[in-house]
């Protein structure tokens, strides 16, 4: 059983713990608490490292905490509306399907939420005394909420009048809820024939749904919409498919493919959108086979990760093409270059993503990052960009792969001697599989 704890000294002696706030209420958090919260510490946590200073702020004096005796166990389902932190102490988080993880305090998993979104069977089971960040799912989506749109107020002064005039019409189409991110028609037919089969393969399925960013994001959608879940977002395809019962999803998958097609006006459109969406889902593909190699990043995190990484120049060709605007190569080239990040953001947004996932895509090409600690999520998509880039000989003029931070980090973390040459190995079939089933 979980115990509010009153203090900000470490937690108390465990037989003396005080009981566990009525379920469903937060504990009340004295005045020392909150100020001992300061938004330094909240901006190292995911999601909330997105937030402004303002929003930081606000979300710290709303915290309160938690204590968890040795031996205790906490279930998700029975927290669900909270996001909860590892501060002080050692646990080990247990999710039906995959190996126990333990997590000590100040670790870079302890940065994430112990649960993860949309999963009420895992549990934590405390291994020392701890004391648990608790901060409510609902304010941190407010205030995520509020602050993406804030932050496009005002247009960045470096881009053309052009370049604003573009944006301005995709955040009006944001503000409605129409802002899209197209299915490929290759995919399309595939989901559909195979969905429309006698006895649909769902792992083939799986395959070719993780092969689209906007099939996939419909998928994990439909499954946070579903009545028994506590209505957030999901980052697992796998844990989607089964929530929505596998039954179901070929039929569903088959819909979502149809909604949002995209047929491209010009042979230029649509040779551009075809490479960017192919860009996607191999990185995707090399995100998920590098992650297996670290201790701290999930595979099917880093897959969806690194789907969404050119979300945005992808919803601005679907605009530019949708809407014939008139546009030269490049100019076009520009406004991606300028603008995919912000539109990128925005399609998250509309998604009911963000956070890690909009971080990652903030600083997807940021060759050079460096910062201290483990190798995190970033590390994964940026190498997986470096190489997808080196697989299609796109790669000129940026940094050789041997001198990006991000490999120091997953190769240190790796028992294999020399880590691109296996993921591109490892990729390289990955990907046959995939264009396989999409030529099939």
């Amino acid at each position: 059983m979980a115990r509010a704890v009153t203090s900000t000294s470490a937690p108390p002696n465990p037989g003396r713990l005080p009981r566990a706030a009525p379920m469903g209420r937060a504990p009340v958090l004295p005045p020392s608490m909150s100020a001992s919260l300061s938004h330094d510490l909240l901006a190292r946590l995911e999601p909330l490292k997105s937030l402004g200073e303002d929003a930081l702020r606000r979300l710290a004096t709303k915290a309160s905490t938690l204590a968890l005796a040795p031996r205790s166990p906490l279930r998700s389902g029975d927290v669900h509306r909270w996001h909860l932190y590892l501060l002080e102490g050692e646990l080990s988080l247990i999710e039906p399907g995959r190996s126990p993880v333990h997590i000590e305090a100040g670790a870079l998993r302890a940065r994430q939420p112990l649960f993860r979104a949309g999963d009420t069977r895992a549990r934590v089971v405390a291994s020392h005394p701890c004391r648990l960040l608790k901060l409510e799912r609902e304010l941190v989506d407010v205030l995520r909420q509020q602050d993406a749109t804030s932050r496009y107020d005002i247009v960045d002064l470096r881009i053309s009048p052009a370049e604003g005039r573009l944006f301005r019409q995709i955040y009006d189409a944001y503000g409605r809820g129409e802002l899209v991110v197209p299915c490929m028609p290759v995919v399309v037919r595939q989901v559909q024939a195979l969905a429309g089969s006698q006895a649909p393969d769902i792992d083939r399925l799986a395959r070719l749904i993780q092969a689209d960013p906007s099939l996939t994001a419909g998928l994990l959608r439909a499954a946070r919409g579903l009545p028994d879940h506590d209505q957030h977002p999901m980052d697992d395809l796998d844990a989607a498919m089964a929530r929505i019962g596998h039954d179901a999803v070929p039929d569903l998958a088959c819909r979502l493919a149809g909604q949002h097609v995209f047929e491209p006006v010009t042979p230029e459109l649509g040779a551009r959108m075809l490479t960017l969406w192919r860009s996607s889902f191999v990185t995707a593909l090399l995100s998920r086979i590098l992650a297996g190699h670290t201790r701290h990043v999930d595979p099917e995190r880093a897959l969806l990760a690194g789907l969404v990484v050119h979300v945005g120049a992808i919803a601005i060709l679907d605009h530019v093409n949708r809407h014939v605007v008139d546009h030269d190569a490049d100019e076009l080239d520009a406004a991606i270059g300028d603008l995919e990040i912000m539109v990128g953001e925005l399609v998250l947004s509309s998604w009911g993503l963000g956070g890690e996932l909009a971080a990652t895509l903030d600083e997807s090409s940021a060759w050079l990052r460096d910062h201290r600690g483990d190798a995190d999520i970033c590390d994964v998509v940026l190498l997986a960009r470096r190489l997808e880039l080196e697989m299609t000989g796109r790669d000129a003029r940026l940094p050789p792969i041997a001198t990006l931070p991000a490999l120091a980090r997953l190769q240190a973390e790796s028992d294999v001697d020399d880590l691109p040459h296996r993921v591109l190995e490892e990729g390289e079939r990955e990907v046959a599989k995939t264009t396989a089933l999409l030529q099939a």
